[in-house]
């Protein structure tokens, strides 16, 4: 069973767009994730990692679909390599 973690306080000490370092202090003695020090709650580990954070979220929400038929083709119209109808002459 793994331990539970109690974050305490997290630092940013660098941030470039979706990723950041931060400093972790987390309550009790965690060998296996930082250096453990006497602090104000007692022991704890203080861990530095890289998160990676979204940049957006997006909600998808269902809706009424519409359909449009596709116009009839036009010889004077080309259509180009994107699929995009351009204007001939």
């Amino acid at each position: 069973m793994l331990d539970e973690v109690e974050i305490l306080d997290e630092i940013t000490l660098y941030r470039s767009g979706s990723f950041k370092r931060v400093r972790r202090y987390l309550r009790g003695i965690h060998k296996d994730r930082g250096q453990i020090i006497r602090g104000h709650t007692g022991w704890e580990t203080v861990e530095e990692t890289d998160v990676l954070v979204p940049m957006g979220v997006y909600t998808v929400t269902e809706h009424e679909t519409t359909v449009v038929p596709f116009p009839q083709h036009d010889p004077r119209q080309a259509e180009t390599s994107l699929g995009l109808v351009a204007a001939v002459g």
